[in-house]
C-alpha cells in the first residue's frame, strides 16, 4: 500500500476550486471523495506538462545549433561556387 501525506491544511482559493470541480465532472468524481482524486489529476497533468516545457526547451536549443550548422553549410557552399 503506498504511504500518503495528508493534505487536509491545503488552502483552496476559488480559482482552484473550479479547477478541481471539473477534473471532477471531467472524471466523474463524487463531491465527498473525489477532492483527492481531483488532487492527484491535477498533479499528474502538471508533471506531463512540465515534461513537456522542457522537451521543448531541450528542442529549441537543438533547433538553434541546427541552424547554425545549416548557416555555416551555406557559407561553404557558397565559398565553393565562387
Amino acid at each position: 500500500m503506498r504511504q500518503h501525506i495528508r493534505i487536509d491544511g491545503l488552502k483552496v482559493f476559488p480559482e482552484d476550486d473550479k479547477v478541481l470541480k471539473a477534473i471532477m465532472s471531467e472524471h466523474k468524481l463524487s463531491e465527498k471523495q473525489g477532492k483527492s482524486r481531483a488532487y492527484r489529476i491535477a498533479l499528474e497533468r502538471y508533471q506531463d506538462t512540465q515534461q513537456l516545457h522542457q522537451e521543448v526547451a531541450s528542442l529549441t536549443a537543438e533547433i538553434r545549433e541546427l541552424k547554425e550548422q545549416i548557416a555555416q553549410l551555406y557559407f561553404v557552399v557558397q565559398g565553393g561556387v565562387q
